[in-house]
């Protein structure tokens, strides 16, 4: 998948998101003249100031699974990617389609590498174009299903930007929290609210890009 940006790679606040949509968008012009795209698919998400934003209806599953249909958007609007590596993956099987590799740190659900996704330590730097993350996110689950204290976003964040390559999408799906702290070389393109039914839970869909290296 080729990533589109400006011209200016090294700057974060060049990017233009738009053309990281991948599905077809219909534009429109606001009250103030501003152009803004929303996503035909997923009508309730657009791009507009730059940013991506909106809400996502969907269905829990379960199991640290993820509430449906929250795989399919993000292939839907972004594309498939099948150099993707997936993090606190439990049920989410390598296919080469979607998922090129899984890291979990409990070997029951028989991941690619077995390791702390804060750290990944043993993956090779720049080698993936995506990266997922499901992270428990309250510290009664990171007990419950991992046996381990809950996980820092910025440690995970950072391990994933060392990992990917430069223009890769970062998904960092988190309970009801908008978060916007990343490391440089990462910028926050956009924030997708879901709604879970029947668990009438909120949850964040956070997404960053790479525009550069990690500094070491």
């Amino acid at each position: 998948m080729e990533l589109v940006h400006s011209k200016t790679v090294g700057s974060k606040n060049k990017i233009e998101v738009q053309p990281l949509i991948k599905s077809p968008t219909i534009q429109l012009t606001g009250r103030k003249v501003e152009k803004f795209w929303i996503v035909q698919a997923y009508p309730e998400i657009h791009v507009r100031n730059n940013f991506i934003s909106g809400h996502l209806r969907t269905r829990g599953v379960g199991q640290g699974q993820y509430p449906l249909p929250y795989f399919d958007m993000t292939e839907t609007i972004f594309g498939r990617e099948s150099n993707t590596i997936e993090i606190c993956s439990r049920n989410v099987k390598v296919d080469n389609v979607s998922t090129a590799a899984t890291v979990d740190i409990n070997p029951v659900f028989h991941p690619t590498w077995i390791c702390d996704g804060q750290t990944l330590d043993g993956i090779p730097n720049n080698y993936f174009s995506r990266w997922r993350a499901d992270p428990p996110f309250s510290q009664r689950a990171a007990q419950e299903m991992y046996g381990t204290d809950k996980p820092s976003p910025y440690k995970l964040l950072e391990a994933g930007a060392r990992v990917c390559k430069t223009g890769a999408l970062l998904f960092l799906l988190l309970g009801p929290t908008n978060y916007q702290w990343c490391p440089p070389c990462l910028k926050r393109i956009g924030c997708i609210l879901l709604t879970v039914v029947p668990n009438n839970e909120i949850r964040c869909c956070n997404i960053y890009y790479k525009h550069s290296e990690l500094a070491v």
